[in-house]
């Protein structure tokens, strides 16, 4: 198996495309670094999100929703959100005039590509 090497190990933020990619390198880094102190792979905080949509469009999210029978990880879905607010705290503080202060986080095609193939988090902090 070929290990892809990457700077953010497949990490990559959503709708931020308006910020420059030295902003970017950092609130990923930043994302990355709250991800990697809660334990959680990239992948693993997108897929909580994921499943957290796809309850969702289901209609299966209310307040008594139960999380874990949707495929919810509510430790990944909490770190995903902490990492997606690193990441915006950057980019306001060195951004200050971006239009959208919504971003999320994201994991590139050859992560998933290898995570699909081999069931094998390339995303996880070695």
């Amino acid at each position: 198996m070929v290990t892809i090497e990457r700077k953010f190990r497949g990490l990559e933020l959503w709708d931020v495309d308006d910020v420059s990619s030295s902003v970017r390198e950092e609130a990923t880094a930043a994302a990355l670094a709250v991800l990697d102190a809660e334990g959680v792979s990239p992948i693993e905080a997108r897929y909580a999100q994921f499943n957290l949509e796809a309850m969702d469009d289901r209609g299966d999210l209310d307040d008594g929703a139960d999380l874990a029978s949707g495929g919810v990880n509510e430790k990944h879905l909490k770190a995903g959100r902490l990492a997606e607010s690193a990441a915006s705290e950057i980019i306001q503080k060195l951004a200050p005039d971006r239009a959208l202060p919504h971003l999320m986080l994201g994991v590139e095609e050859w992560a998933l590509d290898q995570y699909q193939a081999t069931q094998v988090d390339p995303t996880k902090k070695a």
